[in-house]
């Protein structure tokens, strides 16, 4: 049975009380982030989508948007600011481009989403997958370490 997502990125373990590595980063100058998104910090401090895939682009480079300034109001009147965990975490996301992952594979991120490795480093182990029911898309159980 799947349990429907009230949210495109909902966390299972290690957040918020847990051992998950989490900060409010300030988000790059005309970005939107949503919950699921896959950024990675800029050189001038703020947080921005990852790119394309590659190789250098590893797991603790990345950090995923628990919520954003695309969210909620209340983010966006804040400074453009966005909860972002880094490391240590269980979650479930919408923010896939898949078509074929199954249960032990990794996956890698690119253009601010997780998709299948074709040259990129891994980034998430995936520990279920939820095929699209009804109106709700696809999405992942991962776990980040």
């Amino acid at each position: 049975m799947t349990i429907s997502m009230d949210y495109a990125f909902m966390v299972q373990r290690g957040w918020p009380n847990g051992c998950a590595l989490e900060s409010n980063e300030t988000i790059k100058a005309a970005t939107t982030l949503n919950a699921g998104d896959v950024v990675e910090m800029q050189a001038d401090g703020t947080i921005d989508l990852c790119g394309v895939e590659a190789v250098g682009l590893t797991a603790s480079k990345l950090g995923y948007v628990v919520r954003g300034n695309g969210d909620s109001d209340s983010v966006a009147a804040a400074g453009d600011q966005a909860v972002v965990l880094w490391s240590n975490f269980i979650a479930r996301t919408q923010g896939v481009n898949i078509t074929s992952v199954n249960v032990g594979d990794e996956v890698c991120a690119a253009a601010g989403i997780l998709q299948t490795i074709t040259t990129g480093a891994p980034v998430a182990l995936v520990l279920a997958v939820h095929a699209a029911v009804g109106a709700e898309p696809a999405s992942l159980t991962i776990m980040v370490k």
